[in-house]
């Protein structure tokens, strides 16, 4: 073999090892990112996550953009894609003036997985923080919250953005907790903000792996390569 044949050899070689597989990025939007204008926009929630909504005690349905006290925005992202390697879910809330401090303060989000059982929400969530800090805030959320958009009260003329990587969902406890794996062990996520606070929007972005074309198309030239020297 000649040392330009095997240099051959060596650079397609190097060429298939170093080619990596990149992530696809796909973005999910529920609600229109409009600052709270009307008209507002329907929620989406799945039929097992919306058959929790009358088991579970101050849960009611609501939509995008609605101001009203005791209303819960759920929606459902569903049809997720296999083999998520990371995600971060962006979202805009504000508080209700026209309920006191003590209403809004008890106002949060929770990340659920709800299944065909139709349970109580509380049996299928699986995060939740409040916006700001409170005390006790019974079965849905952890008690003595610091806050997760605010140290201080919730109130009505709160209003914030929130970005949660659900990789490292921050614990009221401290710590964090990776929900990748339930991501794509479901294949769907449950949300809900709320009650007496507004929702502007939500925002799913997830990566997953890339079919590994470089990698395939390295392994073709090779092969060729191969061929063209057995001929020779």
């Amino acid at each position: 073999m000649t040392a330009t044949k095997f240099s051959i050899i060596l650079s397609t070689l190097a060429f298939f090892v170093f080619s990596s597989p990149s992530n696809a990025s796909t973005l999910l939007t529920a609600g229109i990112e409009d600052g709270f204008a009307a008209p507002t926009e329907a929620a989406n929630p799945s039929a097992n996550f919306l058959a929790t909504v009358p088991a579970t005690p101050g849960v009611n349905a609501g939509d995008f953009d609605e101001v009203s006290a005791n209303r819960n925005t759920l929606h459902t992202f569903d049809g997720l894609p296999a083999g998520i390697v990371s995600a971060t879910l962006r979202f805009r809330v504000q508080g209700n003036p026209s309920v006191n401090a003590t209403g809004n303060g008890g106002d949060g989000i929770i990340l659920a997985f709800s299944d065909s059982d139709s349970d109580d929400l509380a049996d299928d969530l699986v995060w939740s923080r409040t916006f700001g800090s409170t005390g006790s805030n019974g079965a849905l959320f952890v008690d003595n919250d610091p806050g997760l958009l605010t140290s201080g009260i919730w109130s009505g003329t709160s209003n914030e953005a929130g970005i949660l990587d659900l990789s490292a969902l921050p614990l009221a406890g401290g710590g964090t907790l990776d929900l990748i794996p339930l991501l794509n062990s479901n294949g769907f996520l449950d949300i809900l903000s709320g009650d007496d606070s507004t929702t502007d929007f939500f925002e799913l972005a997830i990566e997953v792996p890339e079919p590994t074309s470089f990698a395939l198309l390295s392994l073709s030239a090779l092969s060729a390569c191969l061929r063209r020297l057995r001929v020779r």
